[in-house]
């Protein structure tokens, strides 16, 4: 099963939803369920179960038995993302240019996780399509995070990382 989260930024992500429908919706043996946010649509095919959002506990359900998870790089997604996993997310970071948010923290996180080989990451829909186009064996996990500590440690980093590099 494949799963997409669009997280819970108040703007549609539909650079992210309409990519993962267009790469799945003629694979008739790939499950993929799509958390779609502020982006209401219905589903192309029977294996693309699309909703705005989840209860919490469906929400880390589909994290633990993923396949492959596809996020946007919001700090408490990738934090729940990375202590659920089984495998490597690709993180596809909302960008100001396409008015996906209101800045570009999502790259700058996003390219944080990238440096510490913690996730796969993904600007740009041409470099996404590959991602999803990677057997199995490449998207396993090269790391444990089974600890909560250890992803809050994480974000910790990461906090004084962004604020190092703001003027």
């Amino acid at each position: 099963m494949i799963f997409i989260t669009t997280g819970t930024a108040h703007f549609p992500f539909t650079r992210l939803v309409d990519t993962v429908i267009d790469h799945y919706q003629h694979s008739l043996q790939t499950p993929v369920v799509i958390q779609s946010g502020f982006y209401n649509l219905q589903s192309p095919a029977k294996h693309i179960k699309i909703c705005q959002y989840y209860k919490p506990h469906i929400f880390t359900y589909y994290l633990k038995t993923a396949n492959l998870i596809v996020t946007a790089a919001g700090e408490a997604t990738i934090h729940q993302t990375l202590a659920c996993a089984k495998n490597k997310p690709i993180i596809f970071p909302r960008l100001h240019k396409y008015s996906e948010h209101v800045d570009d923290q999502q790259r700058s996180i996003a390219r944080y996780f990238d440096k510490r080989h913690l996730a796969f990451v993904a600007t740009t829909t041409s470099k996404l399509n590959r991602y999803l186009d990677l057997p199995p064996t490449q998207l396993k996990h090269h790391f444990q995070l089974s600890k909560p500590y250890t992803t809050i440690r994480l974000l910790d980093d990461l906090c004084r990382d962004l604020s190092a590099t703001k003027p």
